[in-house]
């Protein structure tokens, strides 16, 4: 029997499929497929193209987000808020960077300690690195940190807004709701600012074993904003 390894051998020399040795090969299912696969007329070298990207170039990132969208195991993830919202979070005039870490708080994915136990990562403690008390979630590093009250203490609006009794006791996305419908747009830049700035003192602590005061840490982002 004739060996085949490339699918050129499958193309006769008028650029067809070569009908009689594709049904010799196949079973009679696969060879009705191949015989409707459309040839192309143009006598062009052949390349690798990868479909996800439009330069046609393979990158790992397109190859991961293919992969997690098809896996079985992927839980869709929607959160409870409009459009506006994420319209006001996106056009305060901080940096991107900052804005980014919003939305990585709205969807809780950011590493705190309770959340990589959650995720199986070996980690000493799940106390939080600024007040070394209660359980380092996202809600406590953003709101309930006695640390992230101090810095948030020195501006009235935040205080009166962040810290309002009916939302004290709400879920993460709740109270970064209400904050974000309550506060002007250069409040709520204040604030996604200051708190992005608390996570970049925590993490200081963790990986360079610095320590702020909560005051040192609201001057320089006050003085960053203006």
């Amino acid at each position: 029997m004739r060996v085949v390894n490339k699918v050129s051998e499958l193309i006769s020399a008028t650029g067809v499929w070569n009908d009689a040795l594709i049904r010799r090969l196949f079973g009679r299912e696969e060879a009705e497929i191949i015989l409707t696969i459309p040839l192309s007329r143009r006598t062009m070298p052949d390349r690798l193209v990868w479909k996800l990207e439009k330069n046609g170039e393979f990158f790992v990132k397109t190859a991961y987000r293919f992969s997690f969208s098809h896996s079985s195991s992927r839980i869709p993830f929607t959160l409870s808020v409009n459009e506006s919202f994420w319209k006001r979070v996106w056009k305060v005039l901080i940096p991107n960077a900052a804005k980014v870490f919003a939305w990585r708080v709205c969807h809780d994915i950011l590493p705190s300690l309770e959340r990589l136990a959650m995720r199986h990562v070996q980690v000493d403690s799940q106390g939080c690195v600024l007040c070394e008390g209660s359980s380092e979630s996202t809600l406590h590093l953003c709101r309930d940190c006695p640390f992230t009250r101090q810095v948030l203490q020195g501006h009235v609006m935040l205080q009166r807004t962040c810290f309002a009794p009916q939302v004290e006791e709400c879920d993460l996305l709740t109270w970064f709701n209400y904050c974000v419908k309550s506060l002007s747009l250069t409040d709520l830049g204040t604030l996604i600012f200051l708190l992005w700035s608390i996570w970049k003192e925590r993490n200081s602590r963790v990986w360079e074993g610095k320590k702020a005061l909560a005051c040192d840490v609201m001057l320089r982002a006050a003085a960053r904003l203006q």
